[in-house]
């Protein structure tokens, strides 16, 4: 990653991108998974359903990409892992993308999905706001919105988050060469394709200046050698201002979202496995922990 992709993180088109992401997408699903494409509140959402379904509680999942590229698709090989390993439906969005649609059309399309499914009947105390990256933006981005209307969902959870667009954090300098994945210069050109021209003080573009009052309970997993660190080190001091209950678990040295892009990772199962110990703590919810012992062929 260090010798292939980091050289080029930030001359890569857009289009290239998308496409590489698309080399990834997983056609296959594991015996007993299903999925369903559908809408709700007018954006493409696809379902993945594992066999310990249905439940009460389901994971609202919003795919990282720099808000440029990626789908449910790209993303189809860690949700599968995710619905298995938790044994609760992951309802991820195929929210439109910038630069065609920049700031704030991807969040409209997030939140109108998730305003759909609770005028379904789903209680926000059911629902856990998850993503990566550019999805854990959009992850803080709508609790902000959540808390502000007095109806926060049971959980949030978001992994190596992007939460400060001002690129304020001292690790965007400080980790600029011990990122494995990406450079500094690579955000700030998303950034311009996704907010042009905006205020990126915007807590609903940088949610790091975000109000959390009445949040749940938060876990965020990110790498000490991320570009990104500060921006989940600040986001959870943030979000202690409002006495919101926050588990920020720092890998030492790890890819960006690794979880995600090498999911069969030592690490990576011991990162879900974190994740499924903070759903069950926090819920009444038996997860399937089990499937995480049985190395699931993806």
């Amino acid at each position: 990653m260090s010798i292939i992709v980091k050289p080029f993180s930030d001359k890569t088109s857009i289009r290239m991108q998308r496409r590489l992401l698309q080399m990834n997408a997983k056609t296959t699903l594991p015996i007993g998974m299903t999925r369903e494409d559908k809408q709700l509140g007018g954006t493409p959402v696809s379902i993945f359903r594992p066999p310990q379904s249905p439940s009460a509680r389901c994971i609202f999942y919003m795919h990282g990409g720099g808000h440029l590229a990626g789908s449910p698709d790209t993303h189809a090989n860690f949700l599968t892992l995710l619905g298995m390993s938790t044994g609760l439906d992951v309802i991820a969005t195929d929210h439109r993308l910038a630069p065609e649609h920049p700031f704030p059309a991807g969040l409209n399309d997030v939140t109108a999905a998730y305003d759909t499914l609770i005028e379904t009947g789903v209680p926000a105390e059911n629902i856990i706001l998850m993503g990566e990256s550019a999805g854990g933006n959009f992850v803080f981005a709508l609790l902000h919105e959540l808390c502000s209307r007095g109806t926060p969902p049971g959980l949030a959870i978001a992994l190596s988050p992007w939460t400060d667009l001002t690129a304020s954090g001292p690790s965007y300098r400080y980790n600029a060469k011990a990122d494995r994945v990406l450079v500094p210069r690579a955000f700030k050109i998303m950034s311009d394709a996704y907010a042009p021209q905006q205020d990126l003080n915007n807590p609903l573009i940088s949610p790091v200046f975000g109000d959390f009052t009445g949040a749940p309970p938060v876990l965020i997993e990110v790498a000490k050698t991320e570009i990104l660190f500060s921006d989940a080190d600040l986001m959870a001091q943030r979000l202690r201002t409002f006495g919101t209950n926050v588990d920020l678990h720092v890998w030492p040295d790890a890819l960006h979202t690794f979880q995600v892009v090498l999911p069969n990772l030592k690490e990576s199962h011991d990162a879900l496995q974190k994740i499924v110990d903070f759903i069950k703590v926090n819920s009444n919810h038996a997860t399937s922990s089990e499937y995480l012992k049985n190395d699931p062929v993806l």
